[in-house]
């Protein structure tokens, strides 16, 4: 038979006696969930234990290459978001960095506008006319499509020359 919690003063009685141990623990590495690729989620174990945080590093991942229109191409994503790991490793075992989610987002930005840049390169040097409009479409932000708009306008009064195979 249960007896109801004796207090003189009514409120300060618990009646939600729950069991908050659950969210103290941990999951290892093991328990990412499959939205994460198996690749990222192999070199992330060794350096980040917990799948939270393994998890929170891929949103970060999607995150970037969704802003820079790069997210129907899982291989490159991929690839760049390993890559922006390890150089994160590196200055983590280089230096302190306050906060490394930060940081990592920081590369990925980084390394998705080189890959937009070097898109355009590839068809501009092909002869693309419609690489002009790429640019304009792939740039979410205001002040890398001012720098298309720059370089567009050096190519024109400018042009390189187009170099055969």
């Amino acid at each position: 038979m249960d007896h109801p919690n004796k207090t003189i003063n009514l409120s300060k009685t618990n009646k939600n006696q729950k069991n908050t141990n659950r969210s103290k623990t941990g999951l290892d590495y093991t328990f990412t969930s499959d939205r994460v690729p198996k690749a990222f989620v192999e070199l992330a174990c060794y350096f980040i234990p917990e799948a939270m945080q393994i998890e929170e590093f891929w949103r970060m991942t999607a995150i970037a290459a969704y802003k820079h229109n790069c997210e129907q191409n899982l291989n490159v994503v991929l690839d760049t978001a390993i890559h922006a790991f390890k150089q994160l490793i590196r200055k983590m075992k280089t230096c302190t960095i306050a906060r490394p989610i930060a940081y990592f987002y920081g590369i990925l930005t980084r390394k998705f506008e080189e890959q937009v840049f070097t898109v355009h390169e590839t068809e501009r040097k092909n002869g693309s006319q419609s690489s002009n409009l790429y640019v304009f479409n792939r740039f979410p932000k205001p002040r890398l499509a001012a720098l298309a708009v720059i370089l567009l306008k050096v190519e024109r009064e400018m042009p390189l020359p187009q170099y055969s195979a």
